[in-house]
């Protein structure tokens, strides 16, 4: 059996059975989020333990992963998160990358860094108050 197979397998027989036992015990969670996230961590598992499996898939259910968490985040945060959906898609990302290939690119988390402080900037401009407080920064020298 190839591991696309079973990796199908396990989404679908996953999501039904969680779609049943989510009804029981009345809970909130996505039976498809749910359902992935399960493989692939089964799958990340079995890679690592045994030295067998598909690194693409457990990649693209990784991927999968992250986009719902960021669907997920801007459904129950949506005006918090709005401008920050790229600083999360890419810091989420970098988390699945790094737990893939076990590397630490130094060059990635500044890179990170500066795109959270440019966007964090970004949402203090909005804040009329922060806006005022840096016109008058900016201004102070050119009154005098």
């Amino acid at each position: 059996m190839s591991w696309i197979f079973i990796s199908f397998l396990s989404v679908t027989v996953l999501f039904f059975l969680f779609l049943g036992v989510k009804k029981l015990l009345k809970l909130s969670i996505c039976p498809l989020c749910f359902a992935v996230s399960l493989t692939w961590l089964w799958l990340l598992a079995f890679s690592m333990w045994w030295g067998a499996g598909d690194s693409i898939l457990v990649a693209v259910f990784m991927g999968q992963s992250v986009l719902g968490i960021l669907l997920l985040a801007e459904k129950k945060f949506p005006d918090a998160l709005s401008l920050f959906r790229l600083p999360i898609l890419l810091s989420l990302t970098f988390l699945v990358y790094a737990s893939i290939t076990k590397e630490f690119s130094l060059e990635a988390v500044l890179f990170l860094l500066a795109t959270w402080t440019f966007f964090g900037m970004l949402k203090l401009w909005e804040n009329p108050f922060a806006r005022s407080l840096v016109q008058r920064l900016v201004s102070c020298c050119k009154d005098w």
